[in-house]
């Protein structure tokens, strides 16, 4: 008797104590929104390697800075090489009229250019929240990833599944694996196909069955999460008339935390 109550009891603390894929995948989105704030900090580079078949590989590099509370992309190389003295003056004076836009701007809060910033970081939230709601999770096993352990977890799109507003529908169109950390509950990896058509634009562009998108992000500072690789691979059409099949790379690298008393300076290096 003492022996099948022990048993008893082991049983039980690990039923309850074990996390179900879907529990992980709540507190994953749960801490994003606090991880996206911190990264609000950060400025970066990245590099995008654009393939389409039939051609070459052409590349760009950016620079990515915070004005005034939101990020700012500016193009700094091309295919490995830095912009010429006329491009880069060219991107300068971008950068002068927008930092002169923004301050405008700063002066009126409730302005249109921060509403529709806003307005965007609402929606993403949105999508991510939707997620849950959409899929079906289980614990496909455990991997270290970059030393530390993760879960491995199996999303399939959940049958039946009601989308609450109109961009969520892609969501029954894809499946995937998401890796996340054990110890802090973030995305390490992510990868996800599409299992069917999907259109954007009021039908302007569509991605076929079969492409895929992987992503990884880094933990930077021992403090935030942030993106280090991205690979899409397309299949599709532009206009519902040109069709488009290529592979886009983009690497992440130099991230630096912004402070607010810092002034914008040219770093403009070829990543």
């Amino acid at each position: 008797m003492i022996r099948f109550l022990a048993l008893v009891t082991i049983t039980t603390a690990a039923l309850f104590g074990q996390q179900s894929a879907l529990d992980i995948m709540k507190r994953s989105i749960e801490l994003e929104a606090r991880n996206r704030q911190r990264a609000k900090d950060y400025t970066y580079q990245f590099v995008e390697s654009t393939t389409e078949a039939g051609s070459s590989t052409r590349t760009k590099g950016y620079d990515v800075l915070a004005l005034y509370g939101r990020p700012y992309t500016r193009l700094i190389a091309k295919d490995g090489k830095p912009l010429s003295e006329s491009e880069q003056r060219k991107q300068e004076s971008r950068l002068q009229k927008e930092m002169d836009k923004r301050k405008r701007e700063a002066e009126n809060p409730n302005g249109s250019e921060r509403r529709d910033y806003e307005k965007q970081r609402a929606e993403a939230r949105r999508f991510l929240n939707e997620i849950p709601r959409a899929f079906d999770f289980r614990i496909a096993g455990e991997e270290n990833v970059s030393g530390k352990p993760a879960w491995v977890i199996q999303a399939e799109p959940k049958p039946g599944y009601q989308p609450s507003f109109s961009r969520a529908g892609m969501l029954s169109k894809l499946h995937g694996r998401i890796w996340v950390d054990k110890a802090e509950y973030q995305w390490v990896k992510l990868d996800a196909e599409t299992t069917d058509t999907i259109s954007f634009g009021l039908f302007l562009a569509r991605l076929a069955r079969g492409s895929t998108f992987r992503f990884e992000q880094r933990r930077v500072n021992g403090e935030v999460w942030l993106p280090a690789h991205v690979e899409i691979a397309i299949d599709g059409r532009l206009a519902l008339v040109k069709r488009v099949r290529a592979g886009v790379d983009i690497t992440y690298s130099n991230y630096r935390k912004f402070q607010t008393d810092s002034k914008i300076v040219s770093t403009a290096t070829v990543p």
